[in-house]
This record gives structure tokens, sequence and C-alpha cells, in this order.
């Protein structure tokens, strides 16, 4: 979602620091409450899915939006590695060329 902030600051001429943080919270916060995620957000209960960036602050995230440092869901550390490698396997039957 990163880069969907990315590109919309860029389509839509949102740079300013105000206007980032809109895009920010319309790709985290906004978007839950849209789709009536329940318990979302930093609130006791509420489940622990998150993803840890690299950069000092959302503006140098939506920024660079570089790959994650860790992966959190449902509480736990997604090994990224694996399911790198989950994703590069191809179902049985697959074709070894599908265009």
């Amino acid at each position: 979602m990163l880069e969907v902030a990315f590109l919309a600051s860029h389509l839509l001429w949102m740079m300013t620091r105000q206007e980032v943080e809109k895009l920010y919270d319309m790709i985290t916060g906004d978007a839950a409450a849209a789709i009536n995620l329940p318990r979302f957000g930093l609130v006791q209960d509420a489940a622990a899915n998150l993803v840890v960036l690299d950069q000092a602050n959302l503006i140098e995230a939506v920024r660079f939006h570089g790959a994650p440092v860790h992966v959190i869901s449902n509480g736990r550390i997604v090994d990224q590695p694996r399911m790198r490698a989950l994703a590069s396997v191809r179902p049985a039957g697959a074709a070894a060329d599908a265009r």
C-alpha cells in the first residue's frame, strides 16, 4: 500500500507533510474504518498485525516504500524468506513457461 500512497502523492500533487500524512492515514486507519475492520489500531485486544519499516518517519516510508524489516501477523513474526520461497513454487501441473 505504500506504493499506492507514493503514486497518489505524485498524481494528486500531495507533497506537503500534512498531505502525505493524510495519504498514510488513507492506506492504514481510514482503510480499516472503510471496511469496518473491528479492533483496528493500537488498542488493547487488537490483533497484532503490523509491518516494521526501516525508515525514520512516515514521510520517508512513503517516499522510499522499501521492503519491510519485519511482518507480524496475528502476533507472530512472519518468516519472510520462507514466504518468498513458497511464492516461487509452481502449483502441480502448472506450465513451466505460463504466459
